[in-house]
């Protein structure tokens, strides 16, 4: 893992206030596309990137409170040095990100 990946590594547990998911160093916002298609679906991610917040993916559901995503769009390749695949496990006042 390089110092980049380091600085945003995003496995872990996290706080859930809304929609925003809170880590030790990391703080991730779900939002809501108002037309979502079957390739965008209605759910994603944005990543905090100093005072911004960047795209990192979309949220695809693969179960209750679980959806699959990845780190291979372009505005997320800027932040991590490869493409990975996660599962975010989502409960109303925690969540859990782990590799897939």
């Amino acid at each position: 893992m390089n110092e980049r990946d380091k600085q945003t590594d995003l496995q872990g547990d996290y706080l859930v206030i809304g929609e925003k998911l809170t880590s030790k160093n990391l703080v991730l916002l779900i939002r809501e596309r108002k037309q979502p298609t079957a390739k965008k679906p209605q759910k994603y991610l944005l990543l905090k990137v100093g005072d911004k917040y960047k795209y990192l993916s979309s949220l695809y559901q693969v179960g209750q409170g679980r959806f699959a995503f990845d780190t291979g769009s372009p505005a997320a390749q800027q932040v991590f040095s490869k493409v990975e695949q996660f599962i975010l496990e989502l409960e109303q006042t925690t969540a859990k990100i782990y590799a897939a």
